[in-house]
């Protein structure tokens, strides 16, 4: 007797919701929702998308993953906004800062934030993503226990 496998495949990715058009999704009933307020899917669905959340938490703690959803100019503030949202928990601002500035991974840019894009504080210090001081790092322990 043959046995057939029930496989079920998802996958997730970290979007930027302001590059999506919502109104032609609405066209086919379908709309952005905050991940806490995922109304009841069909199936294993919810599970799914908990388990999408749970495995992006672990993912952010161990790799930078945040950058790639800033600007390529961004503020500690916007950085911290990000992983506050993706591990879902309240981060002490200055543990944060000391863990970062440790790991060369933020460049010091000779600018400040205007206020102009999204979540910047005028006057805030912008900085950037270091891939180089990364690239040196992968392998050791990412810093991101928080």
């Amino acid at each position: 007797m043959e046995r057939c496998l029930d496989l079920e495949i998802a996958n997730y990715a970290l979007v930027k919701t302001s590059d999506f058009k919502a109104e032609e999704w609405s066209k086919h009933g379908m709309y952005w929702c905050n991940i806490e307020k995922v109304p009841e899917l069909a199936f294993d669905h919810n599970d799914i998308i908990e388990f999408a959340r749970e495995r992006l938490e672990r993912r952010v703690r161990r790799r930078p993953v945040g950058f790639d959803m800033l600007p390529p100019e961004f503020t500690i503030g916007q950085l911290v906004k990000l992983y506050e949202k993706a591990l879902d928990t309240k981060i002490d601002k200055r543990n944060f800062r000391k863990k970062i500035f440790k790991t060369n991974l933020l460049e010091t840019l000779d600018k400040n934030a205007d206020g102009k894009s999204f979540g910047q504080q005028k006057g805030s210090q912008l900085y950037s993503f270091n891939k180089k001081a990364y690239d040196k790092m992968k392998g050791s322990e990412y810093p991101f226990q928080f």
